[in-house]
């Protein structure tokens, strides 16, 4: 077989040459989604991961290590204007769907009356709810969601009405967070109890979004480029190299689930904190934050008072 054949092969079926050559190469294989077919958009991306994760999870023992500074695609899929508002934003800046239009509260209104939409949303947190996980996160991680409620309500492209719904939506984030790490365990989207929950804090070591998936069948990377369009690699050098890494940022941050009550309490003081910096923006919010028991102590530590 001549070079250029072997080339063409290659290309044509996603071999890595590199890597048969030489298990030193610093070339890996990546598959980008967004580059390939019709044009990305909310429909297309939620298709696309509700696919491959549930061919993974369908795998014997799946499970998944991520990482994030920003609220997690996970969570933020059970608020179905929350998750309305993300898609809004990534349809406007990354996907260029909208072009020099800003339609804001008519396309947030048609993409939740859209009901096909509105059940794979909630199949793929219910994917994600019954999947035991080790996740990381930072204190700030709704800062960049509060700045976009806070630009589309002050550049009329949401009804207030709208803007006050998402803002409520992220204080039921922060305690549904509460009673996960408390529990140590996750909820479906129908209250029943879902897999195992591990969540810490990470403070010292900066991160883009990525989770690492692993079954019986083996292991993915998935990482965002442009977020939220993601990249995969199933390179295995690689995967060794980001399970080390997780490894030495489980080392370098606390776990604040089921345990480290007192971390606990901090962490979600200084994410209530974040949100009571604009308190004044959504006076019908200030009142008191209220956590499920068993955690009486942190309802003080999260007052969130009028001045």
């Amino acid at each position: 077989m001549s070079l250029s054949e072997t080339l063409t092969l290659a290309k044509k079926y996603g071999i890595s040459i590199d890597a048969g050559l030489s298990g030193q190469s610093d070339r890996v294989l990546s598959h980008y989604p967004a580059l390939v077919g019709e044009q990305m958009s909310p429909w297309r991306f939620v298709d696309q991961l509700l696919a491959v994760l549930g061919q993974l999870s369908a795998s014997p023992n799946f499970c998944i290590r991520y990482t994030t500074c920003e609220i997690t695609l996970f969570n933020y899929l059970y608020y179905p204007e929350l998750t309305a508002l993300k898609f809004y934003f990534y349809s406007n800046s990354v996907w260029n769907l909208l072009g020099d239009q800003r339609p804001g509260q008519q396309w947030v209104d048609t993409l939740l009356a859209d009901e096909g939409f509105q059940t794979k949303r909630m199949q793929l947190f219910d994917i994600l709810a019954n999947t035991p996980s080790d996740e990381y996160y930072q204190v700030n991680m709704l800062d960049t969601t509060v700045r976009q409620i806070q630009f589309l309500r002050d550049t009329n492209q949401v009804t207030a009405a709208f803007a006050s719904t998402v803002f409520q939506q992220l204080i039921d984030l922060t305690l549904m967070l509460a009673r996960w790490a408390n529990d140590g365990q996750k909820q479906t989207s129908t209250g029943q109890p879902g897999a195992n929950f591990e969540l810490h804090n990470n403070e010292l070591v900066h991160t883009n979004i990525k989770f690492l998936t692993s079954n019986a069948a083996g292991r993915m990377l998935f990482s965002t480029y442009d977020s939220p369009n993601f990249m995969i690699c199933t390179d295995e050098r690689v995967l060794d190299h980001i399970e080390l890494w997780f490894d030495r940022l489980k080392s370098k941050s606390i776990k604040i689930s089921k345990e480290g009550e007192k971390h606990r309490q901090f962490f979600l003081m200084k994410c209530g904190g974040g949100l009571q910096r604009h308190r004044m923006l959504w006076p019908e919010h200030c009142a008191v934050f209220r956590l499920l028991p068993p955690a009486p102590a942190l309802l003080a530590l999260l007052a969130i008072t009028e001045m």
